[in-house]
């Protein structure tokens, strides 16, 4: 059975640090982070990251959801935005 993917626009809510890397918190339109190993194309649709990244969603310890992205890459960029257009399932 194949899924559709859905794009839905995710709220940026913060940022925190991760070593080398950056945890991106975020509010989406559907509640739940999806399963384990599934991962959303993200975009910031004001341009601050023009090509679209891929990125996994996943849980965080308070029940929020976030990405996580490499500080000094492209995707990087993704931590500056204020909402993101993820693509997934």
């Amino acid at each position: 059975m194949s899924e559709v993917a859905v794009r839905q626009t995710a709220r940026v809510l913060g940022t925190e640090p991760l070593g080398g890397c950056v945890v991106v918190r975020l509010e989406l339109p559907r509640a739940a982070a999806p399963a384990p190993g599934r991962f959303h194309m993200a975009l910031d649709p004001d341009g601050a990251a023009f090509l679209p990244r891929p990125v996994g969603v996943l849980p965080l310890p308070d029940g929020g959801v976030g990405i996580v992205v490499a500080a000094g890459s492209g995707a990087g960029l993704l931590a500056r935005a204020e909402r993101l257009d993820l693509l997934g399932p």
